[in-house]
């Protein structure tokens, strides 16, 4: 791409390699709810699932051991296999939240075709109510962004290239000849395309990504880089400077607003647009998609007193945040920015918790937590980058203790293996961590999820001085095992339970009636020997006769 950039007369103009873009339906620019945030995470884990639990494949101990974790050359790759496919649809469900900007549109491309009739007209309308996106209508999003307008022209759907000529003419007339342009999907070099077409078009190139290059590069971002001087000129004449600091601790200080706790947008949002503060944190956002994280850490700061004054938790945790990644982008300001994320989470902390029972007894977790369990597994990151697991698993650990459902499973799961790589053992700590995650996922409906991370605990301990552990984990480990089908796993679980002398005899007669059902279970399967008949005989331990 290599386009120029100047976000600010103060500073010296740079260049732009590359710059991702994004295209949207317009019916999808919208935050999504807690419920289906869960639901949509939940089905990563679902899929990573599949293939543990197909028969013979459940969890065991000989596959899954905090030992071999802790020498592990990838952790992740070996026992979470799933956490990038995790981090991806956690960027996705916290997509075009109101407490960050940078997922709001910036831009408006609107599209027709030669064949509709009434092209320049439709083009016209299209953007305007009730087509606008409703956090752009109802001041969630800033609805001032810029237009474009397309006109797609297939010759072999039946419209010459002279009749297309001729469209463009007609749209360009009606919406404006710089932000109109034709794009002829057949290769270029066959009859004219009028005078819309970009020239990387004329040389034979995808004509799809030739239009976008051209649009990202003429169009979309001197525009980004317009807005994001104008607001930084505002923002230098109204925030900056000891005089203007005073007037806005004034102004907070008889500012009524209610605290945020992350609303959904509409007659809700604590900061709608157009506001000093969704206008900071955009400019923030925008500054930092052009790449000068020194700007975007400036605006950062400039926000957290006004949010810490407000009470508003979830924007000042989202600010945090977004200042912690412009500070290590910026000059790597590594512990600055650990303590940008731990200021992050103790924000989002302080949210009050809205997560509501479900028909299966699971605590979706609000869209705040999904926005923690982001900021600790940051954080973490930070943390294992130079070899503090102590610290890293701590901080899972303890984020994991305030969030619910499925992020804080998650959590506590790579707490414990990050814990389990400490120089200092930790193995017993990370294996009691591991069966909370256990307790998480199974709340959640994850059974083969529970298993993997009982099963890692076994061997830590087996034996006689952890005997009502033991037992606890085996006997979870055979209830999943059966609900999941495997009753010949199951049935291995509870005989480990046979000799439980120490339980209570209503414990003792629990774990035997377990047994008998699922050896009972395992014996009505078609096509396999009887399990614990001489042709499949069953190990199981010799009573203790005192």
């Amino acid at each position: 791409l290599n386009a120029p950039v100047r976000t600010s007369p103060e500073t010296p103009a740079y260049r732009l390699p590359d710059f991702a873009v994004r295209f949207v339906a317009a019916a999808d620019v919208r935050a999504c709810g807690a419920q289906v945030a869960e639901e949509r995470v939940g089905a990563v884990l679902s899929a990573a699932a599949a293939a543990l639990s197909e028969p013979g494949s459940l969890p065991t101990a000989k596959r899954f051991c905090l030992q071999r974790a802790a020498h592990a050359a990838d952790v992740d790759a070996e026992y979470m296999p799933w956490l990038g496919a995790f981090r991806d649809a956690l960027g996705d469900v916290l997509a075009f939240s109101e407490v960050e900007a940078f997922d709001h549109p910036v831009a408006a491309l609107c599209v027709a075709t030669t064949e509709c009739e009434g092209a320049p007209q439709a083009l016209r309308a299209m953007y305007g109510a009730p087509r606008v996106p409703i956090p752009l209508a109802d001041g969630t999003m800033d609805p001032n962004v810029e237009r474009y307008y397309l006109l797609v022209h297939d010759p072999d759907k039946g419209t010459s290239d002279e009749r297309a000529a001729a469209l463009l003419r007609e749209c360009q007339a009606a919406v404006g000849g710089a932000a109109c342009h034709l794009l002829r999907l057949a290769p270029a070099g066959v009859g004219g395309t009028g005078g819309g077409a970009p020239p990387q078009q004329q040389q034979g190139a995808d004509p799809v990504a030739a239009y976008v290059s051209e649009l990202v590069a003429r169009h979309l971002i001197p525009y980004l880089e317009r807005r994001v001087r104008a607001i930084d000129h505002h923002v230098s004449s109204t925030r900056k400077g000891m005089m203007n600091s005073l007037k806005n601790r004034w102004r907070k200080a008889a500012d009524t607003r209610e605290g945020s706790g992350g609303g959904t947008g509409g007659q809700h949002v604590a900061y709608p647009a157009g506001s000093s503060e969704a206008t900071l944190r955009l400019a923030g956002d925008l500054a930092f998609m052009l790449r000068d994280y020194s700007l975007a850490a400036g605006n950062y700061s400039l926000l957290l007193s006004d949010y810490k004054v407000d009470r508003a938790w979830a924007h000042l945790g989202a600010t945090h945040e977004a200042r912690a990644m412009a500070l290590l982008l910026t000059d790597g300001a590594r512990r600055e920015a650990e303590a940008a994320l731990v200021e992050a989470l103790e924000a989002y902390r302080r949210v009050p918790a809205r997560a509501t029972k479900t028909e299966d007894n699971a605590s979706p977790a609000p869209l705040v937590s999904l926005l923690a369990a982001r900021a600790a597994l940051a954080l973490a990151d930070l943390y294992a980058s130079r070899g503090a697991y102590r610290e890293a698993g701590r901080e899972l650990c303890r984020a994991a203790d305030h969030e619910a459902g499925l992020a804080s499973a998650i959590l506590r799961e790579r707490g414990a293996l990050l814990a389990a790589r400490a120089p200092t053992s930790l193995r017993r700590h990370a294996s009691f961590q591991m069966v909370l995650a256990g307790f998480r996922y199974a709340q959640a409906g994850q059974r083969a999820h529970a298993m993997r991370t009982y099963a890692a605990t076994q061997r830590p301990f087996d034996g006689g001085r952890w005997r009502f552990i033991h037992d606890h984990i085996h006997a979870t480990l055979g209830r999943h095992a059966a609900h999941l089908g495997d009753h010949v796993l199951a049935s291995s679980h509870f005989s480990r339970l046979l000799g439980a002398g120490h339980q209570s005899v209503a414990t003792q007669q629990s774990f035997m009636n377990e047994f008998l059902y699922v050896l009972k279970s395992a014996r009505k399967k078609a096509g396999e020997e009887a399990l614990g008949t001489e042709a499949a005989p069953m190990a199981l331990p010799l009573p203790h006769v005192n």
